[in-house]
């Protein structure tokens, strides 16, 4: 589906740009909107799915497409006839066309690579909630600012309010769709499988804007260039962290039931201060165990996730080829299913 989104935007821009080759005289000029629509979608893609080299590409070309078009636009919206197309316009389509053929080509080489739902026997679902964690959270208005984004994974018909649920606490180079395929795989194996992401005004780390759409692609690009983001005040992120898997705790009492307990798999950052946090005196008793992915020697990508599946892109700067197979995301799900039991056989 994001692929299939993402290459109707192509198409729309490509149909833009071409048109100019085609289009009599004497006709209305009616696929010059597909510019400002092919804008339009291009910024709910990135809202979609954050920023990275796809979605801004996109951007970038749907803008050019706008700018180069305006006149026509303007005619169009006037409901005047076609002015004719200059030599400096066809020009400027040409190199449109050729760049979203690039593009294009692009995201056939790095389109993340998504496992079928429908094999898996998985259903996802989202929870939105606002709010801060001075003043708790709520389920989110439809049209309200969000705040937490909480997805969950169960196989087809589980229970709603199991006893026991999976909590993957990420780091924050990658959000949870970065982990989404062992989230799926894990799962399957039969679990109620938790991941959540938090983007508070209240809660600092080294990005600009702490928001869905940037804080994992700024996150990314500062550990490739200077390694670890997190190395200028560990001890405030790790407090971070911790601040929001005590309001995370208090989300899934209200969702599952207090009597629920809960199993922590982290990432990264996560680690330290989760195994920290459930060691407390105030949730001790809920939680039946922990796991930290990057203890798995074959998890060559710690903090970033699948991304061999999930962003090929980044992938490839870290030496990891994109994997048709999911074969990482099966061992990580594996391992950890072993984890699990163990955890609870023990109790």
């Amino acid at each position: 589906m994001r692929a299939f989104g993402q290459f109707i935007i192509y198409l729309f821009i490509i149909l833009n740009a071409s048109r100019v080759f085609f289009s009599k005289h004497i006709k209305k000029d009616s696929l010059v909107i597909l510019a400002p629509l092919s804008l339009i979608l291009s910024v709910a893609n990135i809202f979609a799915y954050g920023i990275h080299g796809i979605t801004l590409q996109l951007f970038v070309l749907s803008c050019l497409s706008v700018i180069i078009n305006i006149h026509a636009i303007l005619r169009y919206s006037e409901k005047l006839f076609i002015d004719r197309f200059s030599i400096v316009m066809k020009g400027a389509c040409i190199l449109i066309d050729i760049f979203c053929l690039i593009s294009y080509i692009f995201l056939l080489v790095n389109n993340p690579i998504e496992i079928n739902k429908k094999s898996l026997n998985v259903v996802e679902t989202k929870v939105y909630y606002e709010g801060s964690f001075r003043n708790g959270f709520t389920e989110a208005e439809v049209f309200s600012k969000k705040s937490v984004y909480l997805t969950e994974y169960k196989k087809r018909g589980m229970v709603d309010k199991p006893k026991n649920v999976i909590v993957f606490v990420p780091d924050k180079r990658g959000d949870s769709f970065s982990y989404k395929p062992f989230l799926q795989l894990l799962s399957n194996k039969g679990f109620m499988v938790v991941s959540c992401d938090f983007y508070t005004d209240d809660a600092e780390w080294p990005v600009q804007h702490n928001e869905k759409i940037w804080r994992s692609y700024e996150l990314t690009q500062k550990s490739l260039k200077n390694g670890s983001p997190y190395s200028d005040n560990i001890q405030k992120y790790e407090y971070n962290i911790s601040v929001e898997c005590n309001a995370l705790i208090t989300i899934l009492d209200e969702r599952y039931g207090k009597e629920c307990r809960y199993f922590f798999i982290t990432d990264g950052i996560a680690d330290r201060p989760v195994t920290k946090f459930i060691n407390s005196e105030l949730v001790t008793e809920k939680v039946s165990g922990s796991f930290a992915l990057d203890s798995i020697p074959e998890y060559a990508t710690p903090g970033y996730g699948c991304i061999e599946m999930t962003n090929p892109f980044i992938a490839r700067k870290l030496d990891v080829k994109k994997d048709k197979t999911a074969f990482i995301p099966k061992y990580l799900a594996k391992k950890a299913s072993e984890k699990i039991y163990e955890a609870w056989s023990a109790q």
